[in-house]
């Protein structure tokens, strides 16, 4: 589990969460359909805090017996009326648990 603060400007400042979503998904290549979607729980609205986590069960589901999955994730927030506004995005690698 991730605490995240999502802020900006300089100085930084929290950014009011306050009526969004957020979402974070990841996937092999952007155009995959086949994916794996983060719990996010915002824990401050008006602060820009959240917990985010990728679920133990559904990242085992989506490498289906594959080892090792390599790709791309964003983290995006939506208001419902306009597009979702990708606020970070990187490349990620999943491997299966070695303890179980």
């Amino acid at each position: 589990m991730f605490q995240i603060t999502l802020t900006q400007g300089n100085p930084p400042v929290p950014i009011d969460l306050t009526g969004l979503t957020v979402t974070a998904m990841a996937r092999t290549k952007s155009t995959d359909f086949d994916s794996v979607s983060a719990i996010i729980d915002v824990t401050d609205e008006t602060g820009g805090v959240l917990l985010m986590r990728w679920p133990g069960a559904a990242v085992r589901d989506w490498l289906a017996n594959t080892p090792k999955k390599t790709g791309v994730w964003d983290l995006q927030v939506s208001d419902g009326t306009n597009d979702p506004l990708t606020l970070c995005a990187g490349s990620f690698s999943a491997e299966m648990d070695v303890t179980r």
